[in-house]
This record gives C-alpha cells, sequence and structure tokens, in this order.
C-alpha cells in the first residue's frame, strides 16, 4: 500500500505563491503517494503555513503526534517564534529541499569524509525568474535560505554557524526584476563564503540577463568540486530543459517519510538568527558577529 500523504495549510496571505500546487503535490504524485484529507489517515504530513498564525500551526503539530511532518519555509517565522516551535516540536522536517539534491547529498558526504581536504571557500549562485512573484517577507528570508541552508549542510557539520556576516541587497528594480542580495561570510574554523541570491524580472532571465542556475563551488585543500542543481538535465533545442531522476522535493519527502529529521526547527532556527544579521547588516552596512548570546 503507497504512502499517504496530507497537504495541510495554505500559505500565507497576501503572497501568490503555492508550493502545494507548484512543489508538493507534483512530487507526491510523481512519487505513486496517495493524497488523502484527513489527518488520522495520514503517514506523512507536509504543513504550507499561514505564517500570521502560529498559534494554528502549534495546533496541527500536536495533533500530528508521532508522524513525520515537513514544514514549508520556516524561516518565515520571527526567529523568537520558530524557536518556540523548534523547541516544542524538534522533530518536524524543515522543507530545505536543495541539500537532498543528489548533488548536495554527494558533495555533502564528500566534504564530511576530507575528501576535499581542509574546506576553506564556498562559493554559490542562486539565480530564479520571476515565478510567482516575489514573496512579500521578503527574498532573504523566503530564498536566500536555500542557499544558505546548503552552505549550513556543506559547513555547519562541527556545530552551530559562527564567525562574520556581511550583506548588500537591491531592491526590485524599475523594470520588474526582483530583489537581489550579495552575501559574505566568514565561518569559524576559516571558511569563506560568497553567495549571489536574485529574482528575474518578467523576461524570465535575472539581473545582468543570465539564465536561471543554482549551483556552488567548494574549494578545499586537496580540489575543488562543483555542485549543479540544474543537472542532470536533458536540453531540448527550442524546448524546455527536463531533469532527469528524482528532483529534491521528491527526495524531501522519501527522507521524511524514512524518519529523517534534519535539518529540523533547531537548525531552521540558527538560520534565522543568520537571516536577522544579513537583514541588519544590509541596512546598518556593517559587518555583524555570529553566534554567542542570543
Amino acid at each position: 500500500m503507497s504512502a499517504r500523504v496530507l497537504l495541510a495549510g495554505e500559505g500565507t496571505p497576501s503572497s501568490a505563491q503555492d508550493h502545494h500546487r507548484d512543489m508538493y503535490r507534483p512530487a507526491t504524485r510523481a512519487l505513486g503517494l496517495v493524497e488523502v484529507y484527513d489527518l488520522d489517515e495520514a503517514d506523512l504530513v507536509v504543513v504550507c503555513p499561514d505564517v500570521t498564525r502560529p498559534d494554528v500551526l502549534a495546533k496541527l503539530l500536536e495533533e500530528a503526534g508521532d508522524r513525520p511532518v515537513v514544514l514549508d519555509k520556516p524561516t518565515l517565522f520571527p526567529t523568537d517564534v520558530l524557536a518556540d516551535l523548534a523547541e516544542r516540536f524538534p522533530r518536524v522536517l524543515a522543507a530545505h529541499h536543495p541539500r537532498f539534491h543528489p548533488a548536495v547529498a554527494t558533495a555533502t558526504g564528500r566534504v564530511r569524509s576530507g575528501t576535499l581536504g581542509l574546506v576553506h571557500a564556498i562559493h554559490g549562485e542562486l539565480l530564479v525568474g520571476p515565478g510567482d512573484g516575489p514573496h512579500p517577507l521578503g527574498e532573504l528570508r523566503n530564498l536566500a535560505v536555500y542557499a544558505l541552508d546548503v552552505v549550513q549542510s556543506l559547513a555547519g557539520g562541527h556545530g552551530p554557524l559562527t564567525g562574520t556576516a556581511y550583506a548588500v541587497s537591491a531592491p526590485a528594480g524599475p523594470d520588474g526584476a526582483g530583489e537581489s542580495h550579495t552575501i559574505a561570510l566568514r565561518l569559524e574554523p576559516d571558511i569563506a563564503v560568497t553567495l549571489l541570491v536574485a529574482r528575474g524580472g518578467p523576461s524570465g532571465r535575472v539581473p545582468g540577463g543570465a539564465p536561471t542556475f543554482h549551483r556552488y563551488r567548494i574549494l578545499g585543500s586537496h580540489g575543488q568540486l562543483l555542485v549543479d542543481l540544474d543537472s542532470p538535465v536533458l536540453d531540448l533545442l527550442g524546448g524546455p530543459r527536463l531533469p532527469f531522476g528524482p528532483g529534491s522535493v521528491e527526495r524531501l519527502l522519501e527522507a521524511a517519510l524514512a524518519g529523517v529529521t534534519t535539518p529540523g526547527l533547531a537548525d531552521a532556527c540558527e538560520l534565522s538568527h543568520l537571516i536577522d544579521a544579513l537583514v541588519a547588516s544590509a541596512s546598518t552596512h556593517d559587518v555583524i558577529t555570529l553566534g554567542g548570546d542570543r
């Protein structure tokens, strides 16, 4: 019998983004899972919460009991609210699906096994088309969190992310292009991280005319590794790019059904503190120290 999935919640009011429609329902169908509409019948719960109503989410998580739960975009909650949820529901899986992409999972294994030696730099770009438009809470919390979570997966295997953070942010342009963020981190023990995150305009291209892509370069003392989340794909001339093999969302759901609980809400809370620092840095143009007393 196929596993049964409940897609719960309606997402953030005023946002046109619908991850159940665009991400989870297609992944559910691709895996042959059965969608149900009663919590008592579900083997897995995927929640796209209304972030203005954490009380409603908490009630649902309590009712879910021991069932695996995937929570979409937990960093859209204020950090203090997320910290409370993380303490109360430590087994909820944060839906930061890019870290489940086969290329990222392989790279993380290589880094943690020491294959690349000492990692001293990670450079990444997450550039997307206009999609369903910018998120009302900002792209640092909505989009950049995916890139930051990949960094957390690659470099954060030795405890909380500590070091310094700096960000330069540009608002949406008059041509309709979305926000862009240039992020620089210096993580202990000594890893330099640079990230470019941007949402494109109505033309479907990101600022500067580059095509949409998502990739990372990891530099270590014993070699380099290029991680391309758009691969493997088939490029059809005059047609779309067609991925083959399980996508990152499918892998996320499979991991949840298998009992995986990392990244949990505590990991998402760590990223939320980092995003708070980046927001502050973008506003004040100061370098912000991470970690320490909170």
